[in-house]
């Protein structure tokens, strides 16, 4: 699906951008308070960033985040938080932090499997993120990573290595 969205530039995004990659995709919030939830995500996929790069895997794999509070987590809003929370060089590079309108964002919540209730004045956070490839094929061929797995163990970073050297 073409799942059109903004990025933390507000640069028009879809899934189709990431044709060729490994694409990690996660949903996440700028203001979840969980610490294990969202501000674990991206810890643990900053370190799966990282060791993809040091495997020189690097171009082959991009990381998605979209946020579930598109009403509060504007491009600028994105880019802000992308900024503090992402380390080392150039994190853009692979990583898109995305927002759209709130049907938009349902839209590419229900793609992949995420239960997106933004009117009950709270967001719910998602489940495990999918690895799947930018040819976007049904989200069942995807692998998956728990939010709480260990950067350092096979389940997040052998993941993402093995899903990228077999496109």
């Amino acid at each position: 699906p073409a799942l059109a969205l903004r990025n933390q530039f507000d640069e028009a995004r879809t899934l189709h951008d990431f044709a060729g990659r490994a694409v990690v995709v996660t949903f996440v919030y700028t203001r979840c308070g969980v610490a294990d939830f969202c501000p674990l995500m991206f810890r643990h996929l900053e370190e799966v960033r990282h060791l993809v790069n040091r495997a020189r895997l690097g171009d082959r794999v991009a990381l998605l985040a979209i946020t579930l509070d598109p009403a509060f987590d504007t491009p600028a809003v994105l880019r802000r938080f992308g900024e503090a929370a992402l380390k080392g060089p150039r994190p853009f590079d692979q990583w898109t932090l995305a927002t759209g309108t709130a049907r938009q964002v349902r839209d590419a919540a229900w793609y992949f499997g995420v239960d997106y209730r933004p009117d009950g004045g709270s967001v719910g956070h998602p489940p495990p993120t999918p690895v799947g490839s930018g040819e976007w094929e049904p989200p069942p061929s995807a692998s998956w990573l728990s939010p709480s797995a260990a950067p350092e163990g096979p389940s997040s970073s052998e993941a993402v290595i093995s899903a990228t050297s077999s496109w």
